[in-house]
């Protein structure tokens, strides 16, 4: 794209558009709605297609001046109480006791499949699992069952099943000697 090629665009812009003398004059036309420019071609003011920029409000406008973020008073925000140092507080300090339950062997059921996690949950909460040979998504499992991949879990459902109970040693049913 050559010089010629602008200058000729420009000069085609120019010819659209109203002319005015003074940039006070343009901007007075369009009630100080837009801003001006001096044009390269025509060296006389158009009006811009944006807006005018903000003039500082006059002595006599309506708008009341509005006091900074910071010139307020947040007091009114803060906690009124203010907290005690430890040896100061009244009662003894509250210890969070665990209670551990014991793992106990799962029963499986009648309709409970046993199933491989193949890989454990990620961010949509949902593990991916070999069931019967085949791949399949759980549905959204629970953090306190921990999945890992490689473990073995019992599941119902289809076909998203639903991840029932982690499978255990002792929770495992083998067939009677016969």
């Amino acid at each position: 794209m050559g010089k010629g090629r602008f200058i000729k665009s420009a000069e085609r812009a120019c010819s659209s558009k109203a002319k005015y003398d003074s940039a006070a004059e343009a901007e007075l036309a369009s009630e100080h709605r837009y801003g001006s420019y001096r044009c390269p071609v025509c060296h006389r003011f158009h009006l811009t297609s944006r807006g005018a920029p903000a003039k500082p409000p006059s002595a006599g406008s309506l708008a009341p001046d509005r006091p900074k973020l910071a010139e307020l008073d947040w007091s009114a925000l803060q906690n009124p109480k203010e907290k005690r140092p430890p040896s100061q507080r009244t009662g003894p300090e509250p210890v969070a006791a665990t209670v551990s339950k014991p793992i106990l062997p799962v029963e499986p059921k009648l309709d409970w499949l046993p199933a491989t996690v193949l890989r454990p949950p990620g961010k949509d909460h949902r593990a991916l699992l070999n069931l019967d040979g085949r791949m399949v998504k759980s549905t959204k499992c629970g953090k306190e069952l921990a999945l890992v991949a490689g473990q073995l879990v019992w599941v119902t459902g289809s076909p998203h099943p639903t991840v029932v109970a982690v499978r255990t040693l002792a929770s495992e049913s083998p067939e009677p000697d016969s």
